[in-house]
C-alpha cells in the first residue's frame, strides 16, 4: 500500500478471498488518472516494489 501511495495511486480496496489460506494473499485495488505513459511507469514501479520481481 505504501508503494501505491508513493506513486499517487489511490487504494480503493484491500481484501483476501479465502479464510485460512497459506500463504495469506491480499489483493489491493487501486486507481489513478493522468498521462498513460506515466500511469504505466508508476504502476510498474509499484508492482516491482511489492512483488520482488524485475519486470522488463
Amino acid at each position: 500500500m505504501k508503494s501505491f501511495t508513493e506513486h499517487d495511486i489511490t487504494v480503493t480496496a484491500i481484501h483476501n478471498h479465502w479464510l485460512f489460506e497459506h500463504p495469506t494473499i491480499y489483493y489491493i485495488h487501486g486507481e489513478m488518472t493522468g498521462d498513460l505513459n506515466t500511469l504505466l511507469q508508476d504502476a510498474k514501479d509499484a508492482l516491482i516494489k511489492t512483488s520482488g520481481l524485475s519486470l522488463s
